[in-house]
Parts: structure tokens; C-alpha cells; sequence
């Protein structure tokens, strides 16, 4: 990233999920909670556990 010089590091989060408005990102390893979030986003109604054996 510093090699490219155009990305701000002031502005990388640590955090699985990010969301800023309507705009929402994720780090590979929080899909789950990715989806969650879109979903209640969305306000579609759904069961958080779905994924849970």
C-alpha cells in the first residue's frame, strides 16, 4: 500500500465488519457477519443463527 502512495493508512480498520452510511465492507474472514449486517441493513427479517449447526 505505501508502495502504490495513494492509500491513506489513517484510514485502515482493524475491524471485521465496517460500515459508514450505506456503504459496507468487510475483511474476508467476516462474510458472516457481513451478510448479517447487509441483511439488517436491508431490515429483512432472518434468523442471525442460520448458519449454526
Amino acid at each position: 500500500m505505501d508502495k502504490l502512495g495513494f492509500f491513506d493508512l489513517s484510514h485502515l480498520s482493524e475491524d471485521l465488519v465496517v460500515q459508514d452510511g450505506n456503504i459496507i465492507t468487510a475483511r474476508g474472514k467476516g462474510f458472516i457477519q457481513f451478510g448479517i449486517t447487509v441483511g439488517k441493513a436491508l431490515q429483512l427479517s432472518f434468523d442471525e443463527n442460520w448458519y449454526r449447526a
